[in-house]
């Protein structure tokens, strides 16, 4: 077993890790944020839709 190899593959699972968790950081603010966008055009009576950019 070679130590070097571990090491490589350990921190491509934590790199991949890191990514998986900032695009979910990202679509989970952007989905607060839209749902923010959305509530206050309901309060405002609007009916013209908000368009979701992702």
């Amino acid at each position: 077993m070679n130590s070097r190899t571990d090491l490589a593959s350990a921190y491509s699972e934590t790199d991949r890790y890191e990514t998986s968790m900032n695009e979910l950081c990202e679509l989970f603010y952007c989905l607060v944020k839209e749902s923010k966008h959305i509530l206050e055009c309901l309060q405002e009576g609007s009916t013209a839709v908000p368009r979701i950019i992702v």
